[in-house]
């Protein structure tokens, strides 16, 4: 009968609808579960909880739920079954459904549906209560605060800290950047206004200074910098020409020695390439000028040939003792190591100059020897000798123009190793900034500079021991040690609770020693430092280091 079947209908409606609430309730309990969870992770880390997590897994819970209401569902069959055990129909119900299912109604099928019908009739639906899980919805209530108060933490301090660590590092590595871009582009003008462009290829630079990046990490910014600082390292290495300037230096110091050449001396000394280069222009020979000016002139070039020539080849016989000895030791591990680097040497700016040097030298003593000739012989001042001398003094100045080039490019190499040197000062002093990290309490300030540093004055003490022997004394450079019993002695010394605050002390003595270690080796290493301050410096370790060995 339709009264049967709509009843189980409603029977199956209301079954349906208890079973979703306890989905619901579930779906519930399962996302404060899972939002806990997520939350825990999240604070035992330090970090605060992201509040999209919370949407996120309710929803997915809800979604989840729903799948399983939908699979779960009562069935017709199950509401007629329930209908049966719930009111004590003793199958009456699901009898009928079977009945009706298969087309039996007529007979004692149609009496059975009515008295299906007849008891069904006196049941009220308002009888299956829904029986509420009450540990269950407890559990999701519990759970649903507890993440909901878990979510109102802040990150931890740690966090915090690393956060601000993180943030200053970017803007510090961005600032830097810039700087290092701006540094870039002003050495770039200078190497064009200057006509340095082959001697340093800053493009190479420019390139790797625009592969720079912002970073939170100081680890990953510090390690850009120095590799930075490596290539500028390499670049500079290959500016590098102390052999050069050394024996410059060298020769600069024997030409000080004679009046005539003691300006051109003072300009090597002195580093001045650019004016020397300029000054060698004065010891061309003129052709055209009479045999005693042509005599004085040669005199004049003889004179700084012959002793740039001497320092050349006492130069050249030092760099091959050590060769030498370099090979005896080395020979069969260094073979092929040593003809390369021989090689190397062959075609090394030293070698240059010192070659240049001794074919100068040689120009002057044939022009010499050509002008003592003819003053022997005056048969020979006529056109032949003056033709002579002519292809003479044409050599002479070819050589004396090849060597002002050679300072001339010894100069430009030296500004572009300034510019260089410059640019790595910026890049290490620049860098500097990332030392000074944003303090635990979030001040962003050095413990140096902390506006609460803690601590009080230093304390004070006394002792009675005396020195029973005056004559005695301890000697110079000397520690005098005092003996006596731990523990015993009177002592008017106190501890006093130091006043909180943010300030620490870092770092040690032996740190500080090596960092002063290290200042004092590069400022002696220092191009731009001069000889007199070098060899006072020098000359002072050198004293203590007698006094100690004396004690």
């Amino acid at each position: 009968m339709e009264h049967i079947d709509n009843f189980i209908k409603r029977v199956r409606s209301r079954l349906n609808r208890h079973l979703g609430l306890t989905v619901f309730i579930g779906s519930l309990a399962a996302g404060g579960v899972f939002t806990t969870l997520a939350a825990l992770i999240y604070i035992i880390r330090g970090y605060h909880v992201p509040l999209f997590w919370y949407p996120v897994v309710f929803t997915v819970c809800l979604f989840a739920g729903m799948c399983c209401w939908y699979f779960l569902r009562h069935s017709h069959y199950q509401a007629a079954k329930f209908t049966d055990d719930y009111f004590s129909l003793k199958d009456g119900v699901r009898s009928y459904s079977g009945f009706h299912k298969a087309g039996k109604s007529s007979g004692f099928y149609a009496l059975q549906a009515q008295q299906t019908d007849k008891a069904i009739s006196a049941i009220s639906l308002k009888s299956i209560r829904y029986k509420c899980p009450t540990c269950l919805v407890a559990l999701a209530i519990v759970l649903i605060l507890a993440s909901a108060l878990l979510g109102f933490k802040d990150d931890s301090p740690r966090i915090v800290q690393k956060r601000q660590q993180e943030q200053f590092v970017i803007e510090r590595t961005q600032l830097i950047n810039e700087q290092i871009n701006e540094i870039t582009e002003q050495i770039r003008q200078e190497l064009e206004e200057k006509k340095l462009n082959e001697v340093v290829d800053i493009n190479e630079i420019r390139q790797r200074v625009n592969e720079l990046q912002e970073t939170p990490d100081i680890k990953d910014a510090m390690r850009q910098y120095a590799q930075l600082e490596r290539e500028l390292g390499e670049v500079l290495s290959k500016l590098t020409q102390r052999q050069t300037e050394q024996l410059l230096e060298r020769m600069g110091k024997q030409l000080q020695k004679d009046d005539a050449t003691k300006a051109l001396g003072n300009q090597l000394t002195q580093k001045e390439y650019s004016s020397a280069s300029k000054e060698m222009q004065e010891f061309k020979i003129d052709p055209q000028a009479a045999m005693e000016i042509q005599k004085d002139q040669i005199e004049k070039l003889k004179a700084m040939a012959a002793r740039m020539s001497e320092e050349a080849a006492r130069s050249q016989t030092g760099t091959s003792q050590q060769s030498s000895d370099g090979q005896s030791q080395n020979n069969q591990q260094n073979n092929q190591t040593q003809k390369d680097g021989s090689q190397k040497n062959q075609q090394s700016s030293t070698d240059r100059l010192a070659q240049m040097a001794q074919q100068l030298n040689q120009s002057a003593q044939q022009m010499n020897q050509a002008m003592q000739e003819a003053i022997q012989n005056q048969a020979q001042n006529g056109q032949q000798f003056a033709g002579q001398m002519q292809q003479m003094s044409q050599n002479a100045n070819q050589n004396l123009n090849n060597l002002g080039q050679f300072l001339q490019q010894m100069s430009a190499r030296q500004q572009a190793q300034s510019m260089m040197q410059g640019m790595l000062g910026a890049l290490a002093q620049s860098q500097q900034g990332l030392g000074n990290m944003p303090c635990p309490n979030g001040s962003g300030q050095t413990p140096a500079n902390s506006p609460n540093p803690g601590g009080l004055e230093a304390g004070y003490g006394t002792s009675n021991a005396k020195n029973t022997e005056p004559g005695k004394d301890a000697p110079n450079g000397q520690i005098t040690q005092l003996q006596g019993t731990h523990g015993a002695g009177p002592s008017i010394t106190s501890s006093q609770e130091s006043a909180s605050g943010a300030g620490s002390n870092i770092g040690t003595l032996e740190r500080e020693l090596e960092e002063y270690m290290r200042q004092v080796e590069s400022f002696v290493r220092r191009e731009d430092v001069p000889e007199a301050v070098k060899a006072g410096v020098k000359a002072y370790f050198e004293n203590i280091h007698n006094i100690d060995e004396g004690n």
